[in-house]
């Protein structure tokens, strides 16, 4: 199976947003491949936690945290995952065995599914080509998920767009600012009930970045009537951050890509 385009999806969520087509676009890679194989490498299952929230969360909320992700796979209508990288012979990192991963803890063969195949890196190719500009000027309404503060930022370039943000607890690793909550299960569990009381979603160009947790926000926005993406930390480089990359690290200030 070949990966389609970015061009092609480019078009296919431009032709959501104008005819008000619900889609969501989730990725998957190796830190989400970790949380998925659960309980069978215990401290690099930590070790994910760790960056992402500080601390390892009870093993209730561990299982519903893999359950959640396995939801937000099976269920969204574009994945965008490893498929087609290139594996060195014998290499058994989480990276060269997360599509194994996908299909026995998930029940998901990217190779024979009806979901529409990206590579990973879409997001990154989107800001590359300057795609997401596209997407925001021809919506009415931008949704974002993050925990960087974008308004004024996003008002300023996207005037008379209506835009609602939910601000959530940051990864741990990569900044020091905090909401002071929870991003799980506190925020989590707050996300669904802003999406259904505070904003609109319908016809909404919907955007997250919330880490491995945050992964079935696309679907729930997808379900209200959005055109949602999956964009990690593109949301930090808008911000002006450095969050990947060889240079990457604690409040690493890059503005390449900064709104």
């Amino acid at each position: 199976m070949e990966l389609v385009n970015t061009n092609e999806i480019l078009q296919k969520l431009l032709y959501c947003l104008q005819n008000k087509k619900p889609i969501s676009l989730v990725r998957y890679g190796d830190g989400e491949a970790i949380i998925l194989n659960g309980y069978k490498d215990v401290e690099s299952l930590k070790a994910v936690y760790k960056r992402q929230f500080g601390f390892t969360p009870n093993l209730d909320e561990i299982d519903s945290i893999r359950m959640n992700l396995i939801s937000a796979y099976q269920n969204c209508d574009i994945i965008g995952s490893p498929l087609g990288k290139k594996v060195k012979d014998g290499d058994q990192s989480f990276w060269a065995r997360s599509l194994e991963i996908l299909k026995l803890e998930a029940g998901l063969d990217v190779l024979n599914t009806d979901k529409i195949n990206v590579s990973i890196d879409i997001h990154s190719h989107f800001l590359d080509k300057d795609y997401y500009n596209t997407l925001m000027i021809n919506t009415k309404t931008i949704n974002y998920i993050s925990c960087r503060d974008l308004d004024e930022q996003l008002k300023r370039r996207y005037p008379n767009r209506v835009i609602n943000r939910f601000l959530i607890s940051p990864e741990a690793k990569f900044s020091t600012n905090t909401t002071g909550q929870k991003h799980y299960p506190d925020q989590f569990l707050a996300i669904e009930k802003w999406m259904d009381r505070a904003i609109n979603c319908e016809g909404a160009l919907c955007l997250v970045g919330a880490g491995v947790v945050g992964k079935i926000y696309c679907n729930w926005f997808r379900d209200r009537g959005g055109v949602a993406m999956d964009v990690g930390s593109i949301m930090d480089s808008w911000s002006g951050y450095q969050t990947r990359g060889v240079d990457r690290g604690m409040n690493v200030i890059d503005l390449t890509h900064k709104l």
